[in-house]
């Protein structure tokens, strides 16, 4: 299992993090952050700043993020990013995850994006039959999609999507 960090509140330059990064309150990093890991805070009080990029193999953040450049990440989960991340940047992603209603569509390329408050994540619903086309059934359960699992899976290294 890869060792989890916790990160100091500020740095000054890049920042480069083998293995999970843990944001207990807030992080300001003037340039770019790589974490090879997933990076994670511990609620909606945390925020997360980067002056330039962004690199993870996910992105798991209840507070605030404020990126730069560009963000690039299997996985991103934000339950609040203001209308200035990405400022300049474009969001580099397979699947994105958000509890607010904003996409940026000239910036996210070719992602599958998800409102996981205004979508139905029920078992049944619509965006649960085209997750289960992308994710390994471990990210399911009876109610449907549950992305804290899908976290935990990345957490413990093990794959979130299916092959192909």
């Amino acid at each position: 299992m890869t060792s989890i960090h916790t990160v100091r509140p500020t740095h000054e330059g890049d920042l480069l993090v083998n293995g999970h990064a843990r944001v207990p309150g807030k992080l300001t990093v003037t340039g770019s952050l790589t974490v090879y890991g997933v990076l994670f805070d511990e609620g909606p009080d945390c925020r997360i700043t980067v002056g330039g990029e962004l690199t993870a193999a996910g992105v798991f953040v209840d507070g605030d993020l404020h990126v730069t450049g560009d963000i690039r990440a299997e996985v991103l989960y934000c339950a609040a990013i203001p209308d200035t991340t990405p400022k300049t940047g474009v969001i580099h992603s397979r699947l994105i995850m958000e509890d607010d209603y904003r996409r940026w569509r000239s910036r996210l390329g070719d992602a599958t994006h998800v409102d996981v408050a205004a979508d139905d994540l029920s078992a049944d619903g619509e965006v649960v039959r085209r997750l289960r086309k992308l994710l390994t059934p471990d990210v399911f359960d009876a109610n449907g999609f549950d992305h804290r699992a899908l976290f935990d899976l990345m957490i413990d290294g093990r794959p979130v999507f299916l092959p192909g």
